[in-house]
């Protein structure tokens, strides 16, 4: 008998996972000495266009597999702006190998399997009643979002 998870390539997953995630931190870190204004300084609003839209004028969509990787850095606690919610528990982030090994249709065909995902975690129908306006314009915003990328980057 094998045991039902293999906790050394568990364990090889999360070092690359972790340490793609601090190359984005600094990459990041770079980008926002660049800015003068801080993410606690701005709405909710620009702070999501600051996530969604390629630097320095932020009027470009960024590719839709960095905004699926990056989707839990617009939720609490990341984000400052909008308050915790057990529904924001419920994501299940999206691994960036799943979207590198890829290319063509292939990728087309995992990209759409990723949206059928967004969409049902963020359809407005589906959301929970108790939300507060912040939670509610942040769901509303991200759909919008993703529904524009869809139409971008998926053929």
């Amino acid at each position: 008998m094998t045991p039902w998870i293999d906790l050394r390539k568990l364990e090889s997953m999360y070092r690359q996972k972790k340490k793609k995630r601090v190359r984005r931190d600094d990459a990041n870190e770079s980008k926002s000495n660049e800015a003068v204004v801080t993410d606690s300084d701005i709405s909710l609003d620009a702070y999501l266009k600051k996530w969604a839209h390629q630097a320095p004028a932020y009027q470009v969509m960024k590719p839709l597999t960095d905004l699926l990787t990056t989707v839990p850095d617009v939720f609490p606690p990341a984000n400052s702006k909008v308050e915790s919610h057990e529904y924001f528990l419920k994501w299940r982030e999206f691994s960036e190998e799943a979207f590198d090994e890829e290319s063509g249709d292939e990728l087309n065909a995992v990209l759409r399997k990723a949206m059928k995902k967004v969409k049902l975690f963020f359809h407005p129908d589906k959301l929970p009643a108790d939300l507060t306006e912040s939670q509610s314009k942040l769901f509303k915003t991200l759909w919008d979002i993703f529904m524009e990328s869809e139409g971008i980057w998926i053929k």
